[in-house]
């Protein structure tokens, strides 16, 4: 299957040569579609055109990385879509917005940066393992991740305030991995820790951050034989869940 990878130059021959490339691409099947775009020069309806086509190209991948515009409806209905990464070029800071229409079917990882609704996507991806994302602290209401399948999930946590009463409440009955990072001024709440093999905790230097207080319900973690999920301030720290070994008297 065809691998696409294009990253902008020149806006005028940039736009001409996807063009071409796209309108006399014979395959019926396209592996990974990679789209990096800087610069304002390339039109908004060249960027909708190219996704939406590659859509119909039946692609598995999808790396789209620009200056964002609105996506086509046809990439959050894709039957083929297994890996989706959407990220805004460093000069963009607006927030991606899911449509009210979604559904994935063989999506299996995510990745999505500076989005402004991002709890849209449960229900709409039935076998998602893997996710990345942003957790915005600004909306008043506590933020409730409920995917069933997810394995491995990374949180970049983002705030203003420096103590919220708001929680992230994270039912994933079978995650493997949990990576937090950001502004972590949130209580965390995990109802199955299970399937829970490591986490990792990363609080930022205090030139930024005035608060790291993020933690895992302690009855939980002693029921699992987890310690709490515990940052002093701005610490960094990994914990590892160790099975235990017949004989082993270790702690």
């Amino acid at each position: 299957m065809v691998t696409l990878k294009f990253v902008d130059g020149n806006e005028e021959k940039f736009t001409k040569f996807v063009d071409r490339v796209l309108k006399f691409c014979k395959t019926s099947h396209v592996k990974s579609f990679r789209l990096h775009i800087s610069s304002y020069g390339v039109s908004q309806s060249s960027i909708l055109n190219w996704i939406d086509n590659t859509v119909r190209l039946n692609v598995r991948e999808l790396d789209v990385c620009v200056i964002q515009s609105e996506l086509p409806l046809s990439l959050f209905t894709c039957k083929t879509l297994t890996d989706l990464r959407l990220e805004p070029s460093e000069c963009d800071l607006k927030g991606w917005e899911f449509p009210s229409k979604i559904y994935l079917p063989c999506l299996k990882t995510l990745d999505i940066f500076l989005c402004d609704n991002p709890l849209a996507i449960q229900g709409c991806c039935p076998v998602l393992e893997s996710l990345s994302l942003d957790v915005s602290c600004y909306v008043e209401q506590d933020f409730i991740l409920n995917i069933p399948t997810l394995k491995r999930l990374n949180l970049l946590c983002i705030s203003i305030y420096d103590d919220d009463n708001r929680k992230i409440i994270l039912r994933l009955p079978k995650l493997e991995y949990l990576f937090v990072d950001g502004e972590l001024c949130s209580l965390f709440e995990m109802e199955d820790v299970s399937s829970l093999c490591r986490y990792t905790l990363c609080g930022r230097d205090s030139a930024r951050f005035d608060l790291v207080s993020t933690r895992l319900c302690p009855a939980q973690a002693r029921r699992h034989d987890i310690p709490p999920l515990c940052a002093p301030e701005f610490d960094t720290r990994s914990t590892e869940r160790r099975e235990p070994v017949p004989g082993d008297t270790s702690p």
